[in-house]
């Protein structure tokens, strides 16, 4: 009986600092995701299951020595087993929570980790689209073969370059109304 207890007793802290822990994952979530929140969300998960892992054997045995009928244990030890079953069982439900809990951290955070991902897509994808018409001018031009346009005259790169940039213009225009920008 006092094995049980003292069991239940150290279990306890654990658990409490455990839930303190997600609590204070919880709140740095909502502000940053980093590398260091993924390595604590997954060594508390880690911890969790340890102690599921220990606790559901207990669990079992202690239950079925409070539910079997025997001359081992009196009247006021069975009382007190049954507060160590009800102690052991809130801590397991208490775990499986924490467990859950850290799970959705965890989805939360691979989910920020997603969005900023596409957000730095897209915006290297407009980058390349607002450069690719110019590009593209810049390599036809570079083919050094007669008759290009614009040849003979002396203000023809600048009316190519004021295309350009009112090419770029309307292009990251467009980018800015599909929210790509």
């Amino acid at each position: 009986m006092q094995i049980a207890e003292k069991i239940v007793r150290d279990v306890a802290p654990n658990i409490e600092e455990m839930d303190e822990e997600v609590e204070q994952l919880e709140d740095a979530l909502i502000g940053r995701a980093s590398q260091e929140l993924r390595r604590t969300l997954a060594e508390l998960r880690r911890r969790a299951v340890h102690l599921r892992r220990y606790l559901g054997p207990q669990r079992e045995a202690l239950i079925r020595l409070q539910t079997e009928d025997t001359q081992l244990l009196e009247k006021a030890d069975r009382l007190r087993l049954r507060c160590v079953v009800d102690n052991v069982i809130r801590y397991l439900e208490d775990l499986d929570a924490l467990r859950d809990r850290a799970t959705i951290l965890h989805e939360d955070l691979a989910a920020q980790i997603s969005e900023r991902i596409a957000q730095t897509s897209n915006r290297l994808t407009a980058v390349a689209a607002l450069l690719l018409p110019p590009s593209l001018v810049a390599g036809m031009l570079g083919a050094n073969i007669g008759g290009i346009p614009g040849q003979g005259s002396p203000v023809a790169f600048w009316e190519l370059a004021g295309v350009f940039v009112a090419l770029m213009a309307c292009q990251w225009w467009i980018l800015r109304r599909i929210g790509w920008w």
